[in-house]
């Protein structure tokens, strides 16, 4: 059996399921091996040693370094968070109701 050379053991590792994406975002095991998350705040930090034993187990178990996918991140806003604030271009109030509806929801 061959043996993975490992090149960095401090190196951080996400872990991806890619049997499934959601939209156009790929799937990420959620902090403390909690389910899935898209969103790379609530993504479980893998060392190299748990990521490769854990692909070595289901395939479809994807490691990445950490420093590769934050390079490669970029930031969007969910939907279902502006989908939460309604107001009409006649309501001259409406960019303040807008910032004090974010704030709420953060």
């Amino acid at each position: 059996m061959k043996t993975r050379k490992t090149l960095n053991p401090e190196r951080l590792y996400y872990l991806r399921d890619s049997r499934q994406v959601v939209g156009n975002c790929l799937l990420w095991w959620g902090k403390e091996r909690s389910g899935y998350t898209c969103n790379l705040d609530n993504a479980h930090l893998f060392t190299e040693s748990e990521a490769y034993a854990q692909h070595k187990s289901r395939a479809s178990d994807i490691p990445y370094p950490k420093d590769l996918i934050d390079g490669l991140a970029y930031r969007h806003v969910d939907h279902q968070v502006t989908d939460r604030l309604e107001w009409t271009e006649e309501d001259e109030d409406a960019p303040l109701k807008t910032v004090e509806a974010v704030e709420n929801i953060a």
